[in-house]
């Protein structure tokens, strides 16, 4: 049966509970701090995905699509 994963890949890494992770975003740079026992959480991954599209150069044009839906 072939491999999901090709060998080299990082292996899934497991957040730390009290670990904190920084990301940019448009007001700044947020601290996040993973909650183990919460089933969810009020903005999920939204600092990421916003850290993501601040520094791919992407968010205007995110923005465009996004008003047009």
């Amino acid at each position: 049966m072939p491999a999901a994963h090709p060998a080299g890949e990082q292996s899934a890494v497991a957040p730390v509970a009290g670990e904190t992770v920084a990301a940019d975003t448009f007001a700044g740079r947020v601290h996040l701090e993973w909650e183990p026992a919460a089933p969810v959480t009020t903005m999920g991954q939204l600092a990421f995905f916003i850290d993501y599209l601040k520094q791919g150069g992407l968010f205007d044009g995110w923005a465009r699509v996004a008003r047009c839906i």
